[in-house]
């Protein structure tokens, strides 16, 4: 009985050490999905639209991202998002399937080579292969959204900074990580975090905590930017990608559907005869009015190749459009297709987006823009921003308002780009927790807190031994929460905490006793 006892403690040692070990993360639990969803919101999602680029970010966020536990990749090794299977300095092996080259090195460089292998082939190591990729920027002090968007910086693109000042490599002080997506106010990013334990993470951060994150707050310099070259990235996953930073799915002026690239159907329309012969003899179509009909589908979000070509995968588009409109499910064209089509393009065309700016107003965390529907009623995004020493009320059209119009995640309709004020309203002084009695032996630490609502907030405690009159000033301890070491003196002392705002008003916090163990 006996030794299954010292079992169960053991095991319970064991469980209670491997939950301090490995924390659980906000982002634990990360997919492809969830970065293509997010995508609708950051105007730099260059191609996350592509299905064939969402199963290569799964790989990644799931974990079989080409890292190998020896040079002989004989087993490779899984570190999803959220554990702790890349464990401070151990190495790991990285396989280029287009060279064959292998690298081992720090977590966050063999974590961001691997995942730029994955996505593209190439690996960014410094004795690897980018006979496909580019150097988009070379050197710097910080990171901006005007520079990204004119060096063209994509989804996906590798980025490592370093300790040199003029943006050479330097192994002692340097980090890397891979961009998912980013706008004016944002930038996210996946890297191998450097806390000693190895953890994997997707980070999204502002330009400003980026910097401070990766460059100024760590003595770094950018070292280089590389992503792959636009055809190879094409080839990959079809689909143009843009260069200024901004989504590709907006329409092009291109007259011609060439494969991978949406153009607006009309821009086509001209060649259209509208046969309607698959339904009619059961004969396939082909030339203009299957262009037509992909070039379409194409507009409303489906991967087709625009190849003026019936074949079984576009009717198996043309399958999944008949579904999602509860039309019958054949893959052929007939009038009820070919009116439904055309109906669900000319609905898009009338959607008109607009864009919602949240200004913190004097706060901070302000929420990334939301892109709304002009003239629909939108619930606003529930994120709040946050400003010491007021309580936020909600939002408003103007800057010096004193009254909410919208509350978080309240219902809004636009019809134009519009940017929304926070309104504040100044805490009132207040106690908001008192100090508890406390306990301890002489020698060891005993500690005191208070909270307060309130603005420019200044705390001094006092305290009264059972040899004093009258309470005394308890110099140097200034600060909501004090501690201080214990004697023989204390037993039975009282405590208590006299609070100040800004405008010198003052509220004084209950008394606590403390109990000499």
């Amino acid at each position: 009985m006996n030794s299954f006892k010292k079992k169960v403690t053991a095991l319970i040692l064991i469980l209670a050490t491997v939950a301090l070990i490995v924390p659980y993360y906000e982002f634990t639990q990360v997919y492809a999905s969830s970065v293509v969803k997010e995508a609708k919101k950051m105007n730099a999602y260059d191609y996350t639209s592509s299905p064939a680029l969402a199963a290569k970010l799964t790989q990644v966020f799931e974990g079989n991202i080409g890292l190998y536990s020896s040079s002989s990749f004989s087993k490779q090794v899984k570190a999803p998002l959220g554990c702790s299977k890349l464990t401070g300095r151990n190495h790991y092996y990285i396989k280029a399937k287009s060279t064959g080259a292998t690298n081992n090195g720090w977590q966050c460089y063999i974590y961001a080579n691997a995942v730029y292998n994955t996505l593209y082939n190439e690996w960014v190591g410094r004795a690897g292969s980018l006979k496909n990729s580019k150097v988009v920027i070379k050197g710097g002090k910080t990171f901006s959204y005007k520079q990204f968007v004119k060096a063209g910086v994509k989804v996906g693109a590798y980025v490592r900074t370093t300790g040199n000042k003029n943006g050479s490599y330097s192994s002692r002080v340097a980090h890397s990580f891979v961009i998912l997506g980013y706008n004016e106010e944002m930038v996210t990013y996946i890297e191998g975090n450097a806390d000693g334990r190895g953890l994997v993470r997707v980070t999204k951060s502002t330009w400003s905590q980026l910097n401070k994150a990766q460059t100024s707050g760590r003595g770094r310099y950018i070292c280089h930017v590389v992503q792959p070259t636009d055809k190879y990235y094409e080839s990959l996953y079809g689909g143009k990608v843009a260069s200024s930073g901004s989504s590709s799915n907006s329409t092009s002026t291109s007259s011609s559907a060439k494969s991978g690239t949406t153009v607006d159907p009309a821009k086509i329309k001209v060649n259209f005869s509208r046969t309607l012969s698959y339904a009619k003899s059961k004969k396939v179509l082909s030339g203009n009015d299957v262009l037509y009909m992909q070039t379409s589908l194409k507009y409303l979000g489906y991967s087709v190749s625009t190849n003026a070509k019936y074949d079984s995968s576009t009717a198996a588009v043309v399958k999944k459009f008949q579904k999602s409109k509860n039309i019958t499910v054949n893959g052929k064209i007939g009038k009820v297709t070919w009116a439904a089509i055309e109906k669900a393009v000319a609905a898009k065309k009338n959607v008109k987006k607009v864009t919602v700016k949240f200004n913190a107003n004097g706060g901070s965390n302000a929420p990334a823009n939301q892109s709304v529907t002009a003239g629909k009623a939108t619930a606003l995004t529930k994120n709040q921003p946050a400003r010491s020493g007021y309580d936020f009320l909600g939002w408003a059209k103007s800057k010096t308002a004193t009254k909410a119009d919208y509350k978080a995640g309240a219902n809004i309709t636009v019809k134009t780009d519009t940017t929304l004020y926070a309104v504040w309203a100044e805490q009132k002084l207040a106690l908001t927790a008192q100090p508890a009695n406390a306990k301890a032996s002489s020698g060891s630490k005993a500690t005191f807190s208070v909270k307060a609502s309130g603005l420019d907030l200044s705390y001094q405690w006092y305290y009264k031994k059972t040899d004093n009159a009258d309470w005394v000033l308890w110099e140097g301890h200034n600060t909501a929460s004090t501690t201080g070491t214990v004697n023989g003196t204390w037993n039975e002392m009282q405590v208590y905490c006299k609070i100040t705002n800004g405008k010198g008003e003052s509220v004084s916090s209950e008394t606590a006793t403390f109990t000499l163990a």
